[in-house]
């Protein structure tokens, strides 16, 4: 039997830079990069634009909107019931694996009200054929239902039981306001394959991983996870410093640790790269988690990264034509001073307000 290769901490974290796009940006198109990241969380509007400039060279906040606008990346509610843009080919496979849990988490929370659900979920696909607005289908899940589902069912019934995206403006940054959805029109796979397909762009993107780590993920049982790993076979055996199994594609790039620091890298709320893994431990330090995600309700501070681990977190303020982005290091150490830093933080303010004359950056003390 062939010996299993160990990555070191650094290697595994080495090989997941170049995954997420953090190692070398990549010269890529807006939905291919959404593509191979997955999903972009996006609770909150700016973030996958945030998180698309920190990865893509030439970015402009333009090119994921046209994407949006063109239906070539889609919103939608997904993993975790929250909100996230995916590629749009991509989308019947993501939604497909997860309409089970979805389904059954209506059935839980509202299947002891006499509504059927699987009625309710044709009438409201027909309806759907048309976008609607939060509040119009609010009122009809009310009528089709006959007043039975309390106002929380009302409110999420349709994004549950049927595949639905939004409709621009929705998405666009720093869009606010209800939602207006839609019905996807098209069929899709069926949920083995889908969950194979879902399973594959999880390595792909996030690898290599623990079984752990790619049901945290993508929210499949672990059956679910293990019958995608198992017909994906062949896979890439490896092992990390801890002795765990971890999976990859066969062929999925692995570049070792030449010694050099990985580029700093400012990321938005929320940004994937923090929370796809059980461990989160190759680029956010155990010691930092609890400072940098909420207990009390699982916010996600927008961080920077010194040579590939998260260092601290940063916000951008603008006051008349000038912007000051500040960064605020969450554990000591001369390297927060970094010119790459500072350069960084100046890019990233360009990007969001082209407009503004002035940028400067400023650091606070540590552990501010």
């Amino acid at each position: 039997m062939p010996r299993v290769r160990t990555l070191s901490g650094r290697e595994l974290a080495r090989a997941y830079l170049a995954r997420q796009l953090l190692l070398r940006r990549a010269a890529i198109g807006p939905a291919e990069a959404v593509r191979r990241l997955v999903a972009l969380q996006a609770q909150y509007s700016p973030s996958p634009y945030l998180a698309l400039a920190a990865r893509l060279d030439g970015f402009a906040i333009t090119d994921l909107e046209r994407c949006l606008k063109h239906g070539s990346v889609v919103k939608s509610t997904l993993m975790r019931g929250t909100l996230h843009l995916v590629e749009a080919t991509e989308y019947p496979a993501i939604t497909a694996a997860l309409r089970a849990g979805s389904v059954g988490y209506w059935q839980r929370a509202w299947g002891g009200t006499g509504v059927d659900a699987d009625a309710l979920a044709r009438a409201l696909a027909e309806y759907l054929a048309t976008p609607r607005t939060s509040a119009e289908i609010r009122a009809h899940v009310n009528a089709l239902a006959g007043g039975a589902l309390p106002p929380r069912a009302l409110a999420h019934t349709a994004k549950l039981l049927l595949p639905t995206v939004h409709v621009p403006p929705s998405g666009l940054w720093r869009a606010h306001g209800a939602a207006t959805l839609v019905a996807w029109p098209q069929p899709l796979p069926l949920a083995p394959e889908a969950a194979r397909r879902l399973v594959r762009l999880y390595l792909a993107g996030y690898g290599p991983v623990t079984r752990a780590d790619a049901a945290a993920f993508t929210t499949l049982r672990m059956a679910e996870v293990d019958a995608a790993l198992a017909a994906l076979e062949p896979l890439r055996r490896l092992a990390d410093d801890e002795g765990r199994e971890l999976l990859d594609l066969p062929r999925a790039p692995l570049p070792g640790d030449d010694g050099r620091p990985a580029p700093p890298r400012l990321l938005p709320k929320w940004d994937s790269a923090l929370l796809s893994h059980a461990d989160r431990r190759r680029i956010l330090p155990e010691a930092l988690r609890a400072r940098v995600i909420s207990a009390a309700n699982g916010d996600v501070l927008a961080t920077y990264l010194l040579d590939g681990e998260v260092a601290g977190h940063w916000r951008a303020d603008r006051a008349g034509d000038r912007v000051v982005v500040r960064l605020s290091p969450l554990r000591p150490g001369r390297d927060h001073g970094d010119p790459a830093l500072e350069d960084e933080a100046r890019r990233l303010a360009r990007i969001i307000e082209p407009d503004a004359a002035r940028f400067d950056v400023e650091l606070t003390e540590a552990g501010g």
